[in-house]
């Protein structure tokens, strides 16, 4: 999951939904699935869980009628609740649209906006998980930071949006500290526990943390979150962290591959020469991990977070 640049994996239990993003008037939920597989690049059996389908529940604003969404491959199920009235949307038909509620498909892309959010759900069965069809799911909001609104929004994904700029590193497979491969429930990047997410059925808008009925509450607390992934992070690399720091010069290697603070912590541990590290927390950026030798100066940035390894002697 990310959010600023922060980073952490979540594993929900096989055949529940968790709510991703509660809102005023909009719930999006996932629906997880379990099978274990083989990965094509380690050869090892991977005991894993990702999202089947995504659910959405949206109130309108104007005169409060209920839509039901559902999106599990490449055709959007819409029901409306009062009249009963189901439509299907595929790429050859026509977007639903309803009181500033619009849903359409894009290629293997259900595009669900409304007046505040723009939500996607993205099918593929490629990569790693092959021939298994899985989902991805991304968020955005279409207005100022949700963090300052009367009701601020929460979910896995919508927490996130606590008008706190500053990126959360959670806990993620590989961690010294997971009992067992991808058992990561996203400990230091969410609220809570697993299970106060978890919902009765896909369509449910009642879980611990819900804002679907639009009641005053304020966002999470950042500064409790930072603290505790970084706590996290030191536990399991063993390294200083510096936050918004970013070390200038002699650079070792940039690295593609470590996707995450506990990557290129790991990396830097691993290689006989380095010191220390920046890790770039821009999402997107092509070599996110710099491992440095000495001799580098520091220079003090938004979106880098820096560690600094403590070898013997």
């Amino acid at each position: 999951m990310f959010a600023h640049g922060g980073v952490a994996d979540f594993h929900g239990e096989a055949n529940h939904a968790y709510n991703l993003l509660s809102a005023c008037n909009l719930s999006l939920s996932a629906l997880f699935y379990h099978r274990p597989f083989t990965s094509p690049y380690s050869k090892r059996l991977i005991n894993a869980t990702w999202i089947k389908a995504s659910f959405w529940t949206i109130r309108t604003g104007r005169t409060g009628r209920m839509i039901r969404v559902s999106f599990y491959s490449e055709v959007a199920t819409v029901k409306e609740i009062s009249s009963g009235t189901t439509h299907t949307v595929k790429k050859s038909t026509k977007p639903f649209t309803l009181e500033g509620v619009h849903v359409s498909i894009q290629g293997r892309t259900a595009h669900v906006r409304t007046s505040h959010w723009i939500t996607r759900a993205t099918s593929t069965w490629l990569g790693a998980h092959h021939r298994i069809v899985r989902l991805s799911v991304q968020i955005q909001p279409r207005y100022g930071a949700p963090g300052r609104r009367v009701t601020a929004p929460h979910g896995l994904l919508g927490q996130s949006y606590d008008g706190d700029s500053r990126p959360i590193f959670g806990r993620v497979d590989g961690d010294m500290l997971a009992p067992v491969p991808a058992m990561a429930q996203a400990e230091g990047f969410i609220e809570g526990k697993a299970h106060d997410y978890q919902l009765s059925q896909p369509f449910a808008t009642e879980f611990h943390f819900n804002r679907f009925d639009c009641k005053p509450s304020k966002p999470r607390d950042a500064n409790s979150l930072h603290l505790t992934s970084l706590q996290l992070i030191r536990n399991t690399t063993g390294v200083k962290l510096l936050v918004g720091a970013n070390l200038v010069g002699l650079d070792l290697a940039g690295l593609r591959s470590a996707r995450t603070v506990q990557d290129c912590a790991r990396a830097c541990s691993s290689h006989p020469l380095c010191v220390a590290f920046t890790f770039i927390t821009a999402v997107g950026h092509a070599r996110p991990c710099w491992l440095k030798r000495k001799g580098y100066h520091i220079d003090w940035v938004r979106g880098t977070v820096s560690g600094i390894v403590r070898r013997p002697g």
